[in-house]
């Protein structure tokens, strides 16, 4: 098959642009999958993204693919993959200075990708890269989170919210990394007062979790 359905975009603007037309079905370069889309998420605002319209180099990439988080099943793996075969089901977040998932294929390196979770769906799994990738690296690589600390999450119904929450907290995530065990964390909805959270901010009250 040289041809796929896709989603693009050939200038710049917002969903207006978008058209649904044929496209060339990507290449699995060295180190990268090819994943045949079974669902795929979109962030609101990347249209609007300045490195959603570039490539790495900077160079005009027009036309565009938009929707970087994806899963999918694995068609076709380049070369130096070893980890991933065709037919694994993955998922993962998709570089935005590249083509994404709206189309029925898409190409992404192998180290953006991992196995999904088999226990939720297709449409699911697309949903949690973004947001769950986020929240680690607020809580784990710029925080630096340590033990016996207490972490106040704003919005922790909300999407990156609720997976700080559940990754500070799980028993799963300490038992990887020792370090965060003994964390707890404490949830605010977002209507709270701001004189409410300096309150919080200078009467550390203990937190259960």
């Amino acid at each position: 098959m040289d041809t796929m359905k896709a989603l693009r975009a050939h200038h710049r603007g917002g969903a207006e642009t978008l058209v649904y037309e044929d496209a060339p079905v990507p290449v699995a370069g060295a180190g990268e999958v090819l994943v045949r889309v079974h669902a795929a998420g979109i962030t609101f605002s990347e249209l609007g993204w300045d490195e959603t319209w570039r490539a790495e180099s900077g160079d005009d990439r027009t036309p565009i693919i938009p929707a970087h988080e994806v899963s999918g099943v694995v068609e076709a793996v380049g070369d130096g993959v070893s980890h991933f075969a065709q037919g694994d089901e993955v998922y993962g977040r998709i570089g935005f200075n590249r083509n994404g998932a709206a189309a029925e294929y898409v190409a992404a390196p192998a180290s953006d990708l991992a196995l999904r979770p088999v226990s939720v769906s297709h449409v699911e799994s697309a949903t949690l890269p973004l947001a769950a990738l986020t929240a680690w690296q607020a809580l784990f690589d710029h925080a630096h989170v340590q033990p016996h600390e207490h972490v106040l999450v704003l919005g922790g119904a909300g999407g990156v919210g609720s997976f700080a929450v559940q990754l500070g907290t799980s028993p799963r995530t300490r038992d990887r990394d020792r370090r965060h065990r003994g964390t707890g964390f404490c949830c605010r909805p977002r209507s709270r007062r701001r004189a409410e959270l300096r309150d919080a901010d200078r009467h550390q009250r203990p937190c259960s979790g």
